[in-house]
């Protein structure tokens, strides 16, 4: 029974990880990127800093849709990748930067929303020039610092499994821990 429930349980992944997330994730890739071509070449009359806003935005959701594919989808596609590369790029790249791209994602949708207040509600208040790339840097550098620790926080542990010489075995099982 357990078997079963296991095998189910890998199906399953595989239709959502392997199979949805890539296809989803390619019209995330042409939507962002679409919007950004329109974004920074368009002529739109919006103001500097909501197109400032909405192309960092942007910028943060492709960076976590690749990184969240890199993670999830092509491990279950590749072994080559999943055992070979993923290890070396999880715990000092991919981690991080998807957490970056995370959080960016956060705080410029709610600098998007309060940058939408005061120009609803506060008409009269005029914003400088440079508001919005001011705010965009911010965001980077908050996004940045707020996950700083996320590129010491795991440690590849190669776990070797030990054979008798008759056997031939190339590689090990790599695992991720803390830290600690």
């Amino acid at each position: 029974m357990l078997y079963m429930e296991k095998d189910y349980v890998m199906k399953v992944k595989m239709v959502f990880e392997g199979v949805l997330l890539p296809c989803v994730g390619v019209f995330g890739l042409a939507g962002n990127s679409l919007s950004l071509a329109v974004l920074r070449y368009g002529k739109l009359d919006f103001q500097a800093s909501f197109v400032w806003l909405l192309t960092i935005l942007s910028f943060f959701d492709l960076i976590s849709i690749l990184s969240n594919s890199l993670i999830f989808s092509l491990p279950l596609l590749s072994q080559y990748y999943r055992l070979q590369i993923l290890p070396h790029l999880l715990p000092y790249f991919l981690l991080p930067v998807a957490q970056i791209a995370m959080t960016g994602s956060i705080l410029t949708t709610l600098a998007v929303a309060i940058e939408r207040f005061v120009v609803v509600c506060r008409p009269h208040v005029p914003l400088h020039k440079y508001t919005g790339r001011i705010a965009c840097l911010v965001l980077l550098f908050l996004s940045i610092v707020l996950n700083i620790t996320r590129f010491m926080e795991y440690q590849p542990k190669q776990n070797l499994i030990m054979f008798p010489e008759n056997y031939s075995l190339s590689g090990g099982v790599v695992t991720f821990h803390n830290k600690e």
